[in-house]
């Protein structure tokens, strides 16, 4: 089903970011809107809202639950909406990240200005339609070294940020940038002499160009419906896989945008994704990578279990430890330790899921565990899963 059903989709994220500072505090506003007032019901809005919600919370060491605010249905008024971004406007602080998701209908005036149509949008006026140019006197009104990154998934939603679809590229930039301008002249009492572009702190991405219409489609794998951009982005950080190189630990929205704009035609579709300033998107970061634990480790050669026990004799004193692979890994560390005086004898990084001792191990009981890791070139950066638990082993060698 198209999103432009009486009036065009507009799924919109706003994302507004530092860059990827581990003290920044995060917030987030997520609006979704399936039961207009007036009629032009949807069906995946809310439940994009709520996955945007979920993925963000798998990195709950920056984004917290009590930092997040949702409107959805009736609550997602223009009036409340406005007061929302005012509410965070004033909470958030230069190297503060902030998350506006706007889902449901929407479209544009003419070929220009997009707009954003809120539970009270009416299709024979505007009074409920939230207008570029409104938004972005909103935006402005966030502190400087908040930056912000926009996602629309939506139809017509290149609409935000580009006045066509090749050519000159505008209007919602330029709104922000002039409002902001107006904005802190006036709250100095005077024009500024020079103000830095506002819009070189924005970020954007839409699901389609200006012309075309974005789907909310049914997938029968999560037996819900969900706006198509929306679904794949969310795939997209939640991937480990995503952070490509130089796999700084973070999926950024840059990462998540170049996943999706191929994921997007892969699944059938032919709406085409559009950005701009791309190296800002590429500078902030959405979710921290989380890698899986190691499972099924091993130790060979194995004569067996050891009687009345569940360590695994071993009748070499060279033993190789083997392990299972983990999505996204590009390294794996290993730990081994004597159990009589509980001291660690080494630890090793390798890029392979084997590990064979170097030395000879004197007769005794041993553990050894292993965690995933995935590090940016030359090994310096990156992030690290959680240990396994520890496998016991008993060296009877000659």
């Amino acid at each position: 089903m198209k999103k432009s059903l009486v009036l065009s989709m507009l799924v919109g994220v706003l994302v507004l970011l530092a860059a990827p500072v581990v003290h920044a505090t995060n917030y987030a506003l997520l609006v979704g809107v399936n039961d207009y007032w007036y009629g032009g019901e949807l069906n995946g809005c809310v439940n994009d809202a709520n996955d945007f919600r979920a993925t963000l919370l798998t990195d709950s060491a920056r984004w917290k639950a009590g930092r997040i605010t949702r409107l959805v249905d009736n609550n997602a008024t223009k009036v409340r909406i406005k007061r929302s971004l005012r509410k965070f406007a004033k909470k958030c602080k230069s190297g503060d990240q902030f998350v506006f998701l706007f889902s449901g209908h929407g479209g544009r005036y003419g070929s220009r200005s997009a707009y954003l149509c809120c539970v009270n949008s009416n299709p024979y006026g505007y009074q409920g339609d939230l207008k570029a140019t409104e938004l972005a006197s909103e935006l402005a009104r966030f502190r400087k070294g908040v930056h912000i990154v926009c996602l629309f998934d939506s139809c017509h939603s290149a609409g935000m940020f580009k006045s066509k679809d090749a050519g000159k590229e505008g209007d919602f930039a330029d709104s922000v940038a002039r409002a902001y301008r107006e904005l802190v002249g006036a709250e100095e009492g005077a024009t500024l002499k020079s103000v830095a572009k506002s819009g070189a702190r924005i970020g954007y991405i839409s699901a389609c160009t200006v012309s075309q219409t974005s789907e909310d489609a049914w997938f029968s794998s999560l037996g819900a419906s969900r706006g198509v951009f929306t679904y794949f982005y969310c795939r997209a950080l939640r991937r480990t896989a995503t952070d490509a190189v130089p796999r700084n630990g973070y999926v950024s929205f840059r990462e998540g945008f170049l996943y999706a704009r191929h994921q997007v035609p892969a699944a059938g579709y032919s709406q085409r994704m559009q950005t701009k300033n791309p190296s800002l998107l590429k500078k902030m970061s959405a979710i921290r990578v989380r890698l899986a634990k190691v499972a099924k480790l091993a130790v060979s050669p194995s004569s067996g279990v050891l009687a009345g026990s569940t360590s695994t004799l071993v009748g070499s004193r060279r033993p190789r430890f083997t392990w299972s692979k983990v999505s996204g890994a590009t390294h794996y560390q290993v730990q081994l330790v004597r159990v009589s005086s509980g001291k660690l004898l080494w630890t090793h990084r390798t890029a392979v899921r084997h590990y064979t001792q170097r030395t000879n191990l004197p007769n005794g009981t041993y553990r050894f565990r292993v965690r995933a890791q995935r590090l940016a070139k030359g090994g310096k950066k990156g992030v690290s899963g959680g240990w396994s638990s520890w496998k016991t082993f008993v060296v009877r060698g000659q």
